[in-house]
């Protein structure tokens, strides 16, 4: 039995896909071209501001990114202000409930398994309910983050967190 023939492939065709995309018609150029400017201006206000958590920064605007890849401006608009409103939501949440239970780290675990069993379920339907999914991974990051290091002042990651999503 003989194996079909495969033709060969010049180093021109393997690299075809790239090459093709190197050029400012390009939509996918566009796209890196924005997404490397947005992100380089993140980092710098992460670096001149010296913002603690300041990935969460870079974090919004990857997600704001994808989102503005694979949809148009209104609904990544609507996906900003969603993100926006749903984190500040999350962060009063998860900050009532860190400065409610700090001290006791079982009341805290149940509490972020049940956050984070509700933010699965929201991630299924995350096109029509976008904002509840940040509200509900918000509290379970931030939940997440205060039994992993828990820290003096349980007030300081949800507000950085704020901040820091609102400047992305």
């Amino acid at each position: 039995i003989q194996e079909p023939l495969q033709p060969q492939l010049t180093w021109q065709d393997r690299f075809r896909p790239l090459t093709s995309n190197l050029s400012v018609h390009s939509k996918h150029f566009q796209y890196a071209i924005f997404f490397a400017i947005t992100g380089a201006v993140g980092m710098l206000i992460v670096q001149w501001f010296k913002l603690p958590e300041g990935d969460w920064v870079l974090i919004s605007v990857i997600v704001i990114q994808s989102v503005i890849l694979y949809s148009e401006i209104s609904l990544t608009l609507s996906k900003v202000v969603h993100r926006i409103i749903g984190t500040i939501i999350g962060g009063i949440i998860a900050l009532i409930i860190i400065d409610s239970v700090f001290q006791n780290i079982w009341l805290l675990f149940l509490l972020f398994l049940i956050f984070t069993i509700t933010c699965a379920s929201f991630a299924k339907m995350i096109k029509r309910n976008y904002a509840f999914f940040v509200i509900f991974m918000t509290v379970t990051t931030l939940l997440f983050g205060e039994i992993s290091y828990p820290t003096t002042d349980p007030t300081a990651a949800p507000l950085e967190r704020i901040q820091n999503i609102f400047i992305g």
